[in-house]
């Protein structure tokens, strides 16, 4: 039964989190979608540096205009996106990050 309650409870946050997180995914989709050639192609090379296995996966995937963008706005920020994908990638697969 505690299995169970647990299971629907975290069926019922995902859905939450998927409703929460419609509107922010569709702006760093759109913002990873409008970066310049230059961009892509460097946030392409950090991903190939941080994760040498995934990076071809993960750039097929629908998801990766969204990903750039993050990792244009973690540069711009000052930060390391090299550092923040190894990171993201130690905790969890990146399909669920």
């Amino acid at each position: 039964q505690q299995a169970e309650a647990a299971h629907r409870a975290a069926e019922h946050l995902r859905a939450a989190y998927g409703t929460a997180a419609a509107a922010p995914l569709a702006r760093l989709h759109k913002h990873g979608t409008v970066l310049t050639p230059t961009q892509r192609r460097h946030h392409a090379a950090t991903l190939h540096d941080a994760l040498p296995d995934r990076a071809d996966r993960v750039l097929a995937e629908p998801g990766w205009p969204a990903l750039a963008a993050t990792l244009d706005e973690v540069r711009r920020g000052g930060g390391d996106p090299c550092v923040l994908l190894r990171k993201a990638s130690a905790r969890r697969e990146l399909h669920s990050a």
